[in-house]
């Protein structure tokens, strides 16, 4: 474990990553995988295929310039955790979940586009830091996407992308997230 991801699983930490740092500790990569071609933090767009453990599966990334840019940082901290730390286990315990404590690649990227259909939503409401959200916009968005023409699964993978943003949060605390 490194010392980033070490200080990351402890609530009310200074947030321990720099903008040169890659997106995964070495315990997420395969031993063929070069760790100086992994994605580093600052970039724009990260490189997931390197963390699959199938050959044959498509290469996915998460395009972060795609995000509103006021809530660009606080998402790709969501994003490291999502890479970095195990699923929260308040998700994992659910009734009738079919969750694992890593996920792979494609339902990482799925994750990370479901925030940025939230963060855009956000930011049309003029909320441009996550720790303005509150439980009435929690709500907001829920009904928001129960009116659009979404299939169920479809509705269901958006609400629960939020559960685990939020679930992501005791190891977010830092300056400028929390106000801490």
């Amino acid at each position: 474990m490194s010392a980033g991801t070490a200080a990351a699983r402890q609530p009310g930490h200074k947030w321990p990553i720099v903008a040169s740092d890659p997106i995964v500790g070495g315990e997420r990569l395969t031993d063929a995988v070069d760790p100086a071609g992994v994605s580093r933090f600052s970039d724009d767009v990260w490189d997931l295929s390197l963390l699959s453990r199938r050959h044959n599966e498509p290469g996915r990334r998460i395009n972060w310039a795609t995000f509103p840019a006021a809530l660009r940082e606080d998402f790709k901290r969501a994003g490291w955790a999502l890479l970095n730390l195990p699923t929260p286990a308040a998700l994992l315990e659910r009734a009738a979940t079919a969750r694992v404590e890593y996920p792979g690649t494609g339902t990482m990227a799925s994750v990370a586009e479901n925030w940025r259909r939230y963060a855009t939503w956000l930011a049309h409401r003029d909320i441009t830091r996550l720790r303005d959200v509150d439980t009435a916009v929690h709500e907001d968005y829920a009904t928001h996407i129960a009116g659009l023409p979404l299939t169920q699964r479809t509705q269901i993978g958006a609400l629960y992308a939020v559960s685990l943003l939020w679930g992501f949060t005791p190891h977010l605390r830092c300056p400028g997230f929390d106000g801490g």
